[in-house]
């Protein structure tokens, strides 16, 4: 490499300016074999820094550069500078050489003195800039008090040292570093932590990713420029970058300083609408609203639902708008709008949805009926009345589940005659819920009669979903039967559900117990399992506009040839069946069946108990007008504690006129192994679940050493490899797991690596408390009464266990029944 006088004189202010040792002893070397040599190079390369020092370098930086120069043979080369024409050229040179002259430690860096001074508990404000460096120490007291004592320098030049040292701690970055480098605020350390943020280092001084990013997202709140948070924007903005969901927060918090990027980049980046509509409300308020609800009639479900977070953000001020927006729209855009006003809650709203819900056909009045119930007001109150009388069970059943949101108590009142007076099981079984639901949330025991006088229901679901529910309220309905008001109220049934209390009760005590010592004498028999086959039945061929039965049988393999003929008796016409299997269930076990085919708008579900013979799931499936004819699929999910057990995907026909008996399944997938999904804090419950799982289908692998695997060093790779390499992905959903970063790391590459039938939730939290994820909100995330804290077990062993007088199955004893403690998991290290 050829290098010119110019060159050496530009590498000697290079190594000045950063007292960078290898550089200036470089340079000084190189400058030997050229004329002048040294001294002459030396002298040319101070001469630009005597306008102004906008380089940062001073006297006593100066004299720290020349140190290297002293120890590395060039003593005569320096002395030579004390006829600088600049003062503070002499001033740097004579302490150099005054230190050289006494012998204070003249081999010594600046980082090393500092280090040295931290030692021995003194200052040392002499080579100050050596701290620096000690904000990336290994050790974490040095660390500290590097930057305790930085703290409490005010040097104008410091900022400007600091940009270009910074340059070389990219791949040290620590948490001092960052919390100095956020006390200056310096809007020039800006580029560099966007680019520290993208790279992310899982090594480092943070123990992870996500302390580092929210760090620098603070710091960069600091800052607070408008560069800021265009820069954060651009990041949101570009699919290239993987940008956690705290990142939007952030923005958030720069308030007016953001809107402007914010709302230039919402209205024209599709990444933008799909998830940062609550960042563009916060920080733009309502000049907002324009846009927001513009992306209510997008094309795109995933974009009009963040639209509705943002304008939830907005409140009050979004009302007017949106009631404008309603009357005007129509499709999906006018269903979400109404939608955003049920969730801000707005009595202005009332008057106008309640006059909506009379004339609305029958797939926007649901949605009509759950805004007006989460809004107080005597419109909302009226429409909801008349909806309870309402000659549609769906709309009755809708009505209900409405009610459960209904602030006021006599919500509880209209849920209690509701449930005393309809006549249609089906709308007994969604009132059992709401009503719990509601009392649940606002801790009101006001129906707890009614509920159980729900377990000597005539029909079996609105019994069991009924037991389920009571044992929910394990000392509050204690308390409520020890009462004047409840000890009159006695039946074998409640007589079990009061005995599933106690067992609930008496096993988490034992969860935190020690372990008994094993037992010599022989165990007793174990709960029966049977290999239960699913059976789909449906016409053979659908029409527009027809309503059809749809059965799903579960059965023992010898009573295919009955179910099929008793589906022909019952649908007087050409049917087709197919039957898969087996799958092992235990007896007494609660088993829910949903059926979905989105091509015809369809999506319901029913409860079987297994009792060790036939079970049967109902539905009625209605074909919409405009379906198109020709073969739809759909899907059967057979789910124990709202996990999926097997999957069944059929195809109906829709068509003209009808054909002879044929299969209407294609597949069925048995679940071996899952991937659990969850959040640190919900350990306890995932666990328990899981435990009730496997129970049930002992040959379940369910993987759920999932928190020590992420703080494993191949994490990322693994948790793929793992996710991949499983039948289903159980996502337990709740307010920590919706907060948590690796879950949503997790259920985002299952839903793109295998699609969204793939997943499977598990609420352990209502919706209203842990909301599911836009991208997820096709799944079945609503009937979490029946599963959350393993409320579905005890759900499934009381159903399982009527009255001795029954010609089903005789009661077991208690006695037969030994109680085992849960199976203790070692703790492991909390990931987040």
């Amino acid at each position: 490499m050829q290098l010119s006088r110019a060159d050496i004189i530009r590498l000697f202010q290079v190594g000045l300016e950063h007292v960078h040792s290898k550089i200036i002893v470089l340079a000084a070397r190189l400058a030997e074999r050229q004329p002048g040599g040294v001294s002459e190079l030396l002298r040319l390369a101070l001469i630009p820094q005597s306008s102004g020092k906008k380089s940062g370098l001073d006297s006593q930086l100066l004299a720290n550069s020349l140190d290297y120069l002293m120890s590395d043979g060039f003593e005569r080369d320096v002395r030579s500078l004390l006829d600088h024409p600049e003062a503070w050229v002499r001033e740097g040179v004579a302490i150099s050489c005054g230190r050289w002259d006494s012998k204070e430690s003249p081999f010594l860096t600046a980082y090393e003195e500092a280090l040295i001074a931290l030692a021995l508990g003194r200052e040392n404000s002499g080579r100050k800039y050596g701290l620096v460096r000690l904000l990336v120490h290994d050790d974490y007291h040095i660390r500290q008090d590097a930057l305790k004592r930085l703290q409490r320098y005010d040097d104008k030049y410091t900022t400007e040292y600091l940009v270009d040292e910074l340059q070389l701690m990219f791949s040290e970055c620590s948490d001092e570093w960052l919390t100095y480098v956020g006390a200056l605020a310096d809007p020039r350390f800006i580029d560099l932590l966007v680019a520290i943020f993208l790279g992310c280092p899982m090594q480092g001084r943070l123990s992870h990713r996500v302390p580092l990013q929210k760090k620098i997202l603070s710091v960069l709140v600091r800052i607070g420029t408008p560069k800021a948070a265009t820069r954060l924007v651009e990041l949101l903005d570009d699919d290239r970058n993987e940008v956690p969901y705290f990142t939007r927060e952030a923005l958030a918090e720069f308030g007016s300083v953001a809107s402007a990027p914010l709302l230039n980049a919402y209205g024209v980046a599709s990444r933008m609408r799909r998830t940062s509509a609550q960042a563009v409300a916060k920080a733009a308020g309502k000049r907002a609203l324009p846009l927001l609800l513009d992306a209510l009639r997008d094309a795109y479900a995933e974009v009009r639902a963040n639209a509705v977070e943002g304008l939830k953000v907005l409140g009050s001020e979004a009302v007017p708008p949106l009631i404008e927006f309603v009357g005007r729209e129509s499709g999906d855009g006018r269903t979400d709008a109404i939608r955003a006003l049920g969730i801000i809650g707005d009595p202005r709203a009332a008057e106008s949805l309640a006059q909506l819900a009379v004339t609305a056909d029958g797939q926007l009045k649901p949605t009509l009926l759950e805004s007006l119930g989460r809004i107080e007001a005597s419109a909302s109150w009226q429409a909801l009345q008349a909806s309870s009388r309402h000659a549609s069970r769906h709309i009755r059943m809708a009505t209900a589940r409405a009610l459960q949101t209904y602030p006021a108590r006599d919500a509880l009142h209209l849920l209690v005659e509701i449930l005393e007076n309809d006549p249609h099981p089906r709308v007994r079984t969604a009132t059992v819920e709401s009503l719990a639901v509601w009392m649940l949330s606002r801790q009101d025991d006001g129906g707890l009669e009614a509920l159980i006088k729900s377990l000597d229901d005539p029909d079996e679901g609105v019994r069991d979903t009924a037991a389920a529910v009571l044992v929910r309220f394990e000392e509050r309905l204690l308390r409520f039967l020890q009462s004047a008001g409840g000890a009159s109220l006695k039946s074998d049934r409640l007589d079990d559900v009061v005995e599933r209390i106690h067992d609930r009760i008496h096993q988490r005590e034992m969860r935190f117990s020690p372990l008994p010592e094993p037992e010599t004498t022989t165990s007793l028999p174990g709960p029966v399992t049977d290999a239960v086959q699913f059976t789909v039945v449906a016409p053979a061929r659908l029409t527009r506009g027809q309503v059809a039965p749809l059965d799903v049988f579960a059965h023992t393999g010898v009573d295919v040839t009955h179910i099929v003929q008793r589906a022909g008796l019952e649908y007087g016409s050409q049917i087709r069946h197919r039957t898969k299997g087996p799958v092992p269930v235990e007896r007494g076990s609660v088993l829910r069946v949903c059926v979905v085919v989105p091509s015809l708008q369809f999506a319901d579900n029913n409860l079987v108990h297994w009792t060790g013979s036939l079970g049967n799931a109902n539905f009625v499936l209605r074909v919409p007008e405009a379906a198109t004819i020709c073969q739809h699929e759909g899907t059967v999910h057979v789910m124990l504690d709202e996990a999926d057990i097997a999957r069944l995907r059929f195809v109906l026909d829709v068509g003209e006129t009808s054909l002879t008996s044929a299969d209407v399944t294609s597949t069925m997938e048995r679940v071996r192994s899952a991937f659990a999904s969850y959040a640190s804090e919900d350990r306890e419950r995932v666990l328990a679940r899981v435990q009730g799982m496997q129970k049930v289908l002992p040959d379940l692998d369910v993987f759920v050493d999932v928190v020590a695997l992420r703080s494993g060093e191949r994490w990322k790779d693994r948790l793929q490899e793992e996710i991949l390499a499983r039948d289903v992905f159980y996502l337990f959903w709740s307010e920590a797991a919706m907060k948590s970063h690796w879950v949503e790391f997790e259920w985002r590459y299952a839903l793109q690596a295998r699609g969204e039938y793939f997943i499977n939730p598990v609420p352990l939290s209502p919706p209203e408390l842990a909301p599911p994820p836009a991208e997820l909100r096709s799944l079945h995330f609503r009937d979490w009464t029946l599963f959350a804290d393993g409320t579905r077990s005890a759900a499934r062993a009381a159903a399982s266990r009527p009255k001795s007088t029954s010609a089903r199955t005789p009661k077991t004893s208690r006695s037969a029944r030994p109680l085992r403690p849960t199976k203790r998991t070692p703790s492991r290290p909390t990931k987040r």
